[in-house]
């Protein structure tokens, strides 16, 4: 970066927080505190309002703001068609926020941009990977029960699978923060039921009711999930043949937490909750696909092998 961006950058810093300090602008720059200093003294003389206060940073005077950024036409194109993709995944007052944006986004642009942009667009799709109509249908309430710091009362369905019977059971929940994994949505929050924090699939809810009783958040600010984060204690290990080495990494499912390319073929590491979880993925792969561990689920696959021979070679009827 050089210094006449740094310099933008660095006002567009001091705008977005309160205060900032030299060394707090030199991590956030890499660059020393000296050099910040000459920089902010830079800044003065060419008018920039910031006030400094020994042992607390520096700060811009109230009211003071940067004119309108000059787009550039990869960046105005990626902000309104970022706000439509994200719009699929938002309840319908963020979904329209998000269409309503990105028109006066178009709006503001220069016509040569905003022809550019709208060119562009018609030559790109983003379509939503998945139905997000149930989970949507939660999310203000859930975002409003956050913000409010209320406390809910949930029906949550647990993993339903051909190896696993349904289950249901209502919670009380305190929620924490919601977060997007892959457009899938998750509620993270206190399960008074299991007296611990959990994290909860939005779509698995089906009645959820906001209560009078408050909470105040417990620890630390929340991070994004992982997949080691989702209640998934159990370390799935499966050697992929060298020749679907390369599709299987196309569309990774969730639970995948790293490969690893080997002599003979692909090392993918899981973290499941369940061995069931995994085994329909697994399958779908066929022969080329290889369980080194553990062996609760080679067990699985090999009793789910002999089923599909028993299918195939006896009467024409579904096994149980």
């Amino acid at each position: 970066m050089n210094r006449v961006d740094r310099l933008l950058a660095m006002v567009l810093e001091l705008q977005a927080h309160q205060r900032r300090r030299a060394a707090d602008l030199a991590a956030t720059f890499e660059i020393s505190v000296r050099t910040v200093y000459r920089d902010i003294l830079a800044l003065c003389e060419a008018g920039v309002p910031i006030i400094s206060v020994p042992g607390q940073g520096y700060s811009l005077v109230e009211g003071y703001f940067l004119p309108p950024l000059q787009l550039t036409p990869a960046e105005a194109l990626l902000i309104v068609q970022g706000l439509r993709a994200l719009g699929h995944l938002y309840d319908p007052t963020y979904a329209t926020a998000a269409r309503t944006a990105a028109t006066k986004i178009l709006t503001i642009l220069p016509p040569p941009l905003r022809l550019h942009v709208t060119t562009m667009q018609q030559g790109m799709a983003i379509i939503a990977a998945r139905d997000t109509a149930i989970q949507q249908g939660h999310l203000t309430v859930l975002r409003e029960a956050i913000a409010a710091q209320r406390s809910l009362r949930i029906s949550y369905h647990g993993r339903t699978t051909p190896f696993a019977a349904a289950r249901c059971t209502t919670r009380v929940v305190d929620p924490y923060q919601l977060t997007c994994v892959r457009t899938v949505w998750y509620l993270h929050g206190f399960c008074h039921l299991r007296r611990a924090l959990r994290n909860f699939r939005v779509e698995r809810i089906s009645d959820l009711t906001v209560l009078e009783q408050t909470f105040e958040p417990m620890g630390t600010p929340h991070v994004a999930l992982d997949a080691t984060q989702l209640d998934q204690p159990i370390r799935v290990q499966v050697l992929f043949a060298a020749q679907v080495a390369a599709w299987v990494q196309e569309e990774l499912p969730f639970f995948v937490v790293s490969t690893t390319q080997q002599p003979d073929g692909l090392l993918a590491i899981l973290h499941v909750r369940a061995v069931e979880d995994v085994v329909q993925w697994v399958l779908s792969w066929g022969r080329f696909a290889r369980v080194l561990e553990p062996i609760a689920l080679q067990v699985l696959l090999r009793d789910q092998g002999r089923a599909l021979q028993r299918l195939y070679d006896g009467p024409e009827t579904l096994l149980p």
